[in-house]
């Protein structure tokens, strides 16, 4: 047993009640949704639904398929076609996706995440 500093099992300050709540709650749903298998293939999912239109539109992932997570997805940035990042940025927050713009070595890129309370309903 591990030496709990001599608080016989207590917590040494005031225990946070909302972390352990919300971890206890997260557990249910992922229990509930089939486990971290079906979690997995329900971001799969809700990955290659955005990666397909995003690649209709020109922007190319990063890195290739083959590497890509199911959380989240990175894009080139194509500066020749695009040139105002805002413009996009603000028309998709319109329609209530928010993109998060960032760099990978020396390339403009933007990132799509996928997790969460989503389903392809939602994507779609």
């Amino acid at each position: 047993m591990a030496n709990d500093g001599g608080y016989n099992g207590k917590w040494r300050h005031t225990s946070p009640t909302h972390t352990r709540l919300a971890f206890y709650q997260a557990l249910e749903k992922l229990a509930d949704e089939g486990g971290l298998q079906a979690r997995y293939q329900r971001y799969s999912a809700c990955r290659k639904a955005p990666v397909q239109g995003v690649r209709s539109l020109g922007f190319a992932p990063l890195p290739d398929n083959e590497f890509h997570s199911p959380i989240i997805t990175a894009f080139f940035f194509p500066q020749e076609s695009w040139s105002d990042f805002s413009i996009f940025y603000q028309l998709l927050k319109q329609r209530l996706f928010f993109i998060y713009p960032g760099k990978v070595s020396d390339y403009d890129t933007f990132r799509i995440g996928t997790t969460g309370d989503l389903n392809l309903d939602d994507i779609d």
